[in-house]
């Protein structure tokens, strides 16, 4: 049964475990990704340490100013990476297009920005080893932040 809102077009099968299969894929993946979705946040931080922003009373203050621009920098930089540029590449990251899968709901259904999101947070705690752990003990292979959106990846090529 499709989703209310969701276009018969873009109904999927439920992906099957063959189609799920993908841990050596994703290992590649999480590693192209995460050099990938750092390389804002990092320029923004170098950029941040080379700026002469002086020592004393006002320098304190435009010190905290700019680390906190920084920090939002990061954090808005990371959840487009993960979150808002998927939804427009048919639930693909830039790593995962690299090699060949993508993140579906598990119903085979394109994925929702809400799981995209819940993916996204659970990340941290999923890198490195229990991510990795979860995938494998799992019949579809799914980390921690899949179950909790659920969703699936699965082979796109």
């Amino acid at each position: 049964m499709a989703r209310p809102g969701a276009s018969s077009a873009h109904q999927l099968r439920a992906p099957s475990r063959w189609s799920t299969a993908v841990v050596g894929r994703r290992v590649a993946q999480g590693l192209l990704d995460a050099v990938l979705s750092s390389l804002l946040p990092l320029l923004s931080l170098s950029l941040f340490l080379v700026a002469p922003l002086g020592a004393g009373g006002a320098g304190e203050g435009l010190f905290a100013a700019v680390s906190l621009l920084v920090l939002l920098l990061a954090i808005t930089a990371h959840a487009w990476y993960w979150v808002a540029r998927p939804i427009s590449r048919r639930g693909q990251t830039t790593g995962m297009r690299m090699t060949g899968i993508r993140v579906v709901s598990a119903d085979g259904m394109p994925v929702t920005r809400g799981a995209l999101l819940v993916r996204w947070l659970v990340l941290p705690v999923d890198l490195p080893l229990i991510g990795l752990l979860s995938m494998l003990l799992s019949a579809r292979h799914q980390r921690l932040g899949d179950r909790l959106a659920d969703t699936v990846v699965i082979r796109d090529r």
